[in-house]
């Protein structure tokens, strides 16, 4: 009867906890004005350079493309007063969509030619990653990341 309480127990709390855990949509360019706001923090234009922080979204509603900032992969950058061998790098996974299109995962990187990524018609370039790194110890979180990006038609 114990061990029977104890499943019950588990089971319901499990079911529990899992009802609490939260799914975000995909924002699409297409979704109602209000409702992109809330999810696409931003909107930008062709060839105009915006950033993004750990975690952001911007929306281009006149070429219904959206794009957001979801993890930086490495920085192996040499942090500032430290004399390194190779200067490093960083490498960001971004998602992009296009019009009612699944979300594609693109990866971008300081060192050329991992600068730039061709999505669809677009040319994401990604000009600057901040902070830089002070220190070795220097831990930079996600929500910490800055980047700097431009998106143009491609040629």
């Amino acid at each position: 009867m114990r061990t029977c309480l104890q499943l019950f127990i588990t089971i319901a709390l499990a079911a529990s906890l899992a009802s609490c855990a939260t799914v975000t949509p995909l924002p699409t360019a297409t979704m109602p004005a209000a409702l992109t706001t809330t999810l696409a923090n931003q909107q930008a234009r062709l060839g105009q350079l915006f950033e993004l922080r750990g975690g952001e979204a911007i929306n281009f509603p006149d070429e219904k493309l959206w794009i957001r900032f979801e993890e930086v992969l490495e920085d192996s950058r040499c942090p500032k007063n430290v004399a390194c061998f190779w200067s490093g790098q960083v490498r960001l996974a971004l998602q992009a969509r296009l019009g009612d299109q699944e979300p594609v995962w693109l990866e971008l990187g300081t060192i050329s030619p991992q600068d730039s990524v061709q999505f669809e018609a677009y040319t994401i370039l990604l000009k600057i990653v901040n902070p830089y790194p002070a220190s070795p110890e220097q831990n930079i979180t996600f929500e910490e990341y800055i980047i700097s990006l431009v998106v143009n038609q491609a040629q």
